[in-house]
């Protein structure tokens, strides 16, 4: 399952969080196919620290 606009405790929001029944999954950040990917990456690796603390 993905639920969208997942809110982390910053308050900041991932794209999707992904759920395998109740265990967490992973996060999905999505991006314009237009984007710069590479100049992106501070925000998911600020997003993996509150995933270890959860």
């Amino acid at each position: 399952m993905a639920i969208a606009e997942w809110v982390f405790p910053n308050g900041q929001r991932a794209d999707y969080a992904l759920f395998k029944g109740l265990d967490f999954y992973g996060i999905v950040e999505a991006k314009r196919w237009d984007q710069d990917i590479a100049g992106q990456m501070a925000q998911p690796k600020e997003y993996g620290l509150f995933v270890k603390s959860c």
